[in-house]
């Protein structure tokens, strides 16, 4: 199919409008100050704030300060369940854009964006591309697709790295008939996987199903 690459960078356009649309237009909500205290690597100040309470000065303990490194990230996530992929990312994401509502959930939309492709791929090298162009177009207009991707949590990387296991694996599955496959693809199937349960861990669940 001649126009599988330019319709899928239709659908990729579709769903960056509907994605970056009024996406600064909230303020964060609590767990996205979570990951906000987490990428700055503290956590500990964060949940030791009080509550209930006017605080006329308190220091925000979302912001990124000398001491905000990779260490810092992973050291604050004794006080969380997820894993620090996606935090140390948003660390570098924050010091190149800044802290802006926009700026920072635009980390997690580029990830949602980018995890349509695979699903897409993977029905276009089973010979099915119309079917992969369809499957693209649900992802791009489903809400809750487009939910995750409009807040600062790591579901969208870890939806993207899923997305990529599964084509990987759909191509061990090519290899295995002694289609003809790049002979790195063993290796590819289990590294998204493998990342994605660095994101979130319930992502394993996803990583093994088409197993």
């Amino acid at each position: 199919m001649r126009l599988f690459w330019p319709v899928l960078l239709a659908v990729l356009i579709l769903a960056g409008g509907i994605r970056f649309f009024a996406l600064g237009l909230e303020d964060y909500w609590l767990d996205e100050l979570h990951s906000m205290a987490n990428s700055a690597g503290r956590r500990d100040e964060f949940e030791n704030l009080s509550y209930g309470v006017i605080l006329p000065h308190v220091d925000h303990a979302t912001d990124l300060t000398e001491r905000s490194t990779a260490a810092a990230v992973w050291r604050t996530l004794r006080h969380d369940s997820h894993p620090p992929v996606y935090f140390w990312l948003l660390l570098g994401w924050r010091r190149l854009f800044g802290d802006g509502e926009a700026a920072v959930r635009a980390l997690p939309v580029v990830f949602s964006i980018l995890s349509i492709i695979p699903v897409a791929l993977v029905f276009r090298q089973w010979g099915k591309p119309m079917v992969g162009l369809c499957a693209a177009l649900f992802l791009a207009l489903a809400f809750t697709h487009i939910q995750m991707a409009q807040e600062n949590r790591p579901y969208s990387l870890s939806i993207l790295l899923v997305s990529c296991g599964w084509y990987s694996l759909s191509r061990v599955e090519l290899w295995a008939r002694d289609e003809p496959v790049d002979q790195q693809t063993p290796l590819g199937a289990v590294l998204p996987p493998g990342g994605a349960t660095r994101t979130w861990p319930c992502t394993a669940f996803a990583s093994i199903s088409p197993c």
